[in-house]
């Protein structure tokens, strides 16, 4: 029986990928290893057992390091989705979304309290006034701090508290300058017994008579992050949680959190089935769409590249360059007609 002899440098060309090190690299790279791994594994093969073996166990560690860079992002991908979907943790579910909003306001050019206060608002006209047409964005701001400061003025008690404490001051400068008896000390001592008797309502009202002709530049002297947290948390969470309820937001809920604790056990599990339920993580939907479109975002927030047909262009490979490479080596006896490549089921 002829012996054939093939050199180390046509084995390392077998598993040897020019793909990029990256989530999309990464997922090229497990398509093109699957497929070969599969190919080799289910070929003929004229040579030692043992050789097929080496061969085979090659494709095998590099599978897994591409599997492992694969899922580490997807559980990310998925703890983030339910760290913003906190169901039953509104503070959570609250600190998420501001937090997130306030980090990339840069990128709308506004400050971080402006970028919270505009969802605010839109989640507002959107959930609970089902997208009423207000003039501008300066309309919709008054109609929903109307609302808040009616419903909930302890939520602006600590800031309504320095407000009304630095316009008495004020008062208390001014009244300096008139005798004690004038009828000019009475009148702004009288105006300071009043606003101290005022409710969060009446002292908001005041302040717009007393110089804020916009209901932004008072929002930018009362609103902090952690006020508009608590905003979001108590008055945008439960009118957010009603409208996506019907939309079995809870199912979907239970649905991905199923998907991330498979994600997390994936690089344990042995390869045909962690390549099975990367292809299932990635496809996954939820009420606003598809699991992918968190993928690009989180990968752009890492300043990762990834083209937006990565998952069709995958599915839908040309698989005869991946054929010529295995004929490279005379012992691997593939089909003459290569099968489309489907990609992992």
């Amino acid at each position: 029986m002829k012996i054939i002899r093939i050199s180390k440098k046509v084995i390392a060309q077998l598993w040897k990928t020019d793909h990029e090190d990256s989530f999309q690299g990464h997922l090229e790279r497990l398509y093109e290893l699957e497929y070969k791994y599969h190919k080799i594994k289910n070929s003929k093969f004229t040579g030692h057992p043992k050789s097929k073996e080496n061969i085979l166990n090659g494709f095998e560690k590099r599978l897994k390091e591409s599997i492992k860079e694969i899922s580490d992002v997807l559980e990310s991908v998925f703890k983030d989705w339910l760290k913003a979907h906190a169901l039953l943790d509104p503070q959570k579910w609250a600190e998420t979304r501001v937090y997130d909003l306030a980090e990339n306001a840069h990128e709308l050019d506004m400050s971080s309290e402006e970028s919270v206060w505009n969802y605010i608002c839109s989640e507002f006209n959107r959930f609970m006034w089902d997208r009423v047409s207000f003039n501008n964005q300066e309309t919709l701001s008054n109609a929903v701090f109307q609302y808040l400061i009616k419903e909930d003025p302890e939520i602006f008690s600590e800031s309504l508290t320095i407000e009304k404490r630095d316009i008495i001051f004020d008062l208390y400068d001014e009244m300096s300058m008139y005798e004690e008896d004038s009828e000019e000390h009475q009148e702004l001592e009288d105006k300071i017994d009043e606003i101290e008797k005022m409710t969060p309502l009446e002292f908001v009202q005041y302040c717009f008579e007393y110089g804020y002709t916009e209901i932004e530049g008072f929002l930018d002297k009362l609103f902090d992050l952690n006020a508009l947290r608590k905003i979001t948390e108590k008055h945008v969470f439960p009118i957010w949680l009603k409208y996506w309820e019907k939309q079995g937001i809870r199912e979907t809920r239970d649905r991905i959190e199923k998907t991330y604790d498979i994600i997390k056990r994936i690089p344990s599990m042995p390869i045909s089935k962690s390549i099975a339920y990367i292809n299932y993580a990635i496809n996954v939907s939820h009420q606003s769409g598809k699991m992918t479109d968190h993928i690009y975002s989180y990968l752009s927030n890492k300043n990762q590249l990834i083209d937006w047909d990565i998952f069709e262009r995958l599915s839908e490979m040309d698989v005869t360059e991946w054929d010529e490479d295995l004929k490279k080596d005379p012992r691997i006896k593939t089909e003459e007609k290569p099968e489309k490549f489907v990609g992992p089921a």
